[in-house]
């Protein structure tokens, strides 16, 4: 049995892996309280990192970089609502999470627009970068130093 914080709740109790695929977490559902803290973590912040499992901000090293073909949810911080987040979870972002995934999220000055998608962490540096290039990614965001790199000249943004 698998119990999880509040962040997130259950609709069934057994827990089975297919390939990469964790579909225990592919069939939870985002709660109301856990859209909240997404939406707050928004409001309050540059960018997050957010493990979707326990609702606790990443803290390590490596580089975060969006999944390929990771539904985003790009729009301005006066669209942003609880209930839009916890739709664009449900309708679609749970479906592609696997372990090792995070909520990621972050403000874009050059737009005025917040963006969320699935990410994942990258521990090696070029790596993080040649698949951000691959994936067509402008960044990547270095969390042991806090900046983001250009995935084009990897040159701190």
């Amino acid at each position: 049995m698998i119990i999880l914080p509040c962040f997130l709740t259950k609709s069934f109790v057994d827990r089975f892996y297919i390939g990469e695929v964790n579909f225990a977490m592919a069939a939870s559902v985002m709660s109301r309280e856990a859209a909240g803290r997404i939406y707050l973590e928004i409001m309050r912040t540059d960018g997050f990192t957010i493990d979707p499992v326990t609702g606790e901000n990443y803290r390590g090293e490596g580089y975060g970089i969006a999944v390929s073909d990771s539904p985003e949810l790009r729009k301005a911080d006066t669209w942003f609502t609880p209930r839009r987040i916890q739709n664009w979870w449900n309708r679609k972002a749970r479906f592609l999470i696997r372990d090792g995934y995070y909520i990621g999220g972050w403000f874009n000055d050059a737009t005025d627009e917040f963006t969320l998608d699935i990410s994942e962490v990258i521990m090696d540096r070029e790596t993080a970068l040649r698949e951000g290039r691959e994936r067509g990614e402008e960044a990547v965001y270095d969390f042991a130093h806090g900046v983001t790199i250009s995935c084009r000249t990897g040159e701190w943004l």
